[in-house]
């Protein structure tokens, strides 16, 4: 873990917490849009995606999901890096 800024495991925790918790808020974000713009494909995403977070909500290995978020966002941080440093590196 030393490889990652205290900013880096921040963003990634507040990321995997999002995912955890803040799903339906997402789904109730689509509905207010809709009604303030009037726009109907923003309530065409919001059925589908209240259904999910509902369902999400309830599923038992939830927390795996969050989990392997957070695993994923890590591994997507430390390629960038090696990514970078490779590049940075003359040939």
């Amino acid at each position: 873990m030393g490889e990652f800024s205290k900013r880096t495991i921040l963003i990634v925790t507040a990321i995997a917490a999002f995912v955890h918790f803040g799903t339906p808020l997402l789904a109730d974000l689509f509905f207010e849009l809709y009604h303030l713009t009037g726009i109907e494909g923003l309530y065409s995403i919001y059925g589908p995606l209240r259904y999910v977070t509902a369902q999400f909500m309830f599923w038992n290995n939830r927390w795996l999901v969050t989990l392997l978020t957070a695993l994923m966002l890590f591994g997507l941080v430390w390629l960038w890096k090696k990514w970078r440093s490779a590049r940075a590196q003359p040939a």
